[in-house]
C-alpha cells in the first residue's frame, strides 16, 4: 500500500471511530473507544482503567475490548505488568517481546504494548489506556498516533466519571450524617419527654401550693423553671415532627385504647396549670369506655395541644370542657 492509499485508509478508520463515539460520553463513550481501537488495531485487548489510589498501585478496569468482545470490569495491580510504566506521565511503546522484561505475561500471546496515560488538570495521572496485541508494532506505527488521539477525550470522560463518583460518594456522605443526626435527635427527645414531663407535673403541683404554700420570691423561680421546662418539652416535640416529615410522613402505630383512659392521661400533667390558671377542666363522656383504635402517643400530643392552648385563652374563673361521644 502507497503512502496516500494508507492516508486516506487511516483517514477513513478515524472517522468511522468519532462518528461512532461521537454523540456518546462517560462509559458509554469508553465502551465505543476501546471497540474501536480493538478493531482498528487488531488488538486482541484494549481497556482504559483509573486508579485507586496514590501514588497508584491499584487499576479499576472502566471499559474492555477482549478477544472481539465486551468484557466485564476488574481490578488489578500495576505490579509486574507493563501498564505500571505508564504511570510514569509518558506513554508507553513496547512494540515486541512483552515477556522478556514482564515474565507474568510469557502465557498471554501479547507480542506488543501501548499505554497512554491519563491525568487530572493538575498534571497527575489518573489512568490509562492499554493496547496489547499479538503482533509487533513499527515505533512510527498509526496505532500511536491514534492511541494518544483518543487519549484525549478518554481523559475528559474519566476526569468527570471520577468527579461525579466523588460527588455521589459526598452527597451519600452527607445524606448517612443527616440521617444520623435525625435519629439521634428523635430517640433524644424521645428519652427527653417523659422526664420533662415529670418535672413540668412537680414544679406545677409545687407552684400551685399542693405541698404547702409557696414565698412569692420562690414563685418567680418556680416559673422561670417551669417555663424552661416546657420550652424544652415543645422543643423535644418538635424534633419528634420534624423526624415524621423527613421519613416522608408519621408511620402510625395503631392501637386500642378506651377513650376515658386516653383523655385521663392527656389531661393529668395540664391539671396543676389549668389550676394555677385558675381555669376548670371538665369531663363529658357518652362512654368512657369506648374503644378508640389510633396512635395512642399522637393522639395525646394532639389533645394536648388543644386543651393547652384552651386553657391559655380562657380568662380565670371560666371552664373547659372536653367531651366524647
Amino acid at each position: 500500500m502507497d503512502q496516500i492509499s494508507e492516508r486516506d485508509s487511516h483517514f477513513e478508520l478515524l472517522q468511522g471511530l468519532f462518528r461512532d463515539t461521537a454523540g456518546v460520553v462517560g462509559e458509554d463513550f469508553l465502551r465505543a473507544m476501546v471497540r474501536g481501537l480493538g478493531e482498528i488495531l487488531e488488538s486482541e485487548t484494549t481497556f482504559v482503567a483509573h486508579a485507586l489510589d496514590t501514588p497508584p498501585s491499584r487499576v479499576r478496569v472502566l471499559a474492555a475490548w477482549k478477544n472481539s468482545a465486551f468484557k466485564e470490569t476488574w481490578d488489578y495491580d500495576l505490579a509486574g505488568n507493563p501498564c505500571q510504566l505508564t504511570y510514569d506521565g509518558s506513554p508507553t511503546f513496547i512494540p515486541c517481546e512483552i515477556a522478556k522484561e514482564f515474565p507474568n505475561k510469557k502465557d498471554s500471546g501479547y507480542e506488543s504494548y501501548i499505554g497512554i496515560p491519563l491525568k487530572d488538570e493538575n498534571a497527575q495521572v489518573i489512568g490509562h489506556i492499554a493496547i496489547y496485541a499479538s503482533k509487533l508494532r513499527l515505533r512510527d506505527d498509526f496505532a500511536l498516533e491514534l492511541a494518544h488521539l483518543c487519549g484525549l477525550r478518554a481523559e475528559a470522560e474519566v476526569r468527570r466519571m471520577i468527579a461525579a463518583e466523588a460527588e455521589r460518594a459526598e452527597l451519600q456522605n452527607l445524606r448517612d450524617h443527616e440521617a444520623g443526626r435525625q435519629t439521634m435527635f428523635a430517640v433524644a427527645s424521645h428519652e427527653l419527654r417523659s422526664p420533662l414531663s415529670s418535672v413540668i407535673g412537680t414544679l406545677s403541683a409545687i407552684q400551685i401550693g399542693v405541698f404547702g404554700e409557696v414565698p412569692e420570691r420562690i414563685n418567680d423561680y418556680l416559673s422561670g423553671a417551669l417555663g424552661a421546662a416546657e420550652g424544652l418539652m415543645q422543643m423535644a416535640d418538635d424534633v419528634l415532627d420534624e423526624e415524621r416529615i423527613a421519613n416522608g410522613g408519621t408511620a402510625l402505630s395503631i392501637e386500642t385504647v378506651p377513650i376515658g383512659e386516653l383523655v385521663g392521661n392527656t389531661l393529668a400533667p395540664l391539671q396543676p396549670g389549668a389550676e394555677q390558671a385558675g381555669v376548670t377542666l371538665e369531663t363529658v363522656f357518652d362512654d368512657a369506655t369506648l374503644p378508640l383504635a389510633c396512635d395512642k402517643g399522637l393522639m395525646q400530643r394532639l389533645l394536648s395541644n388543644l386543651v393547652s392552648n384552651a386553657i391559655k385563652f380562657s380568662p380565670a374563673g371560666s371552664s373547659v370542657e372536653i367531651s366524647c361521644a
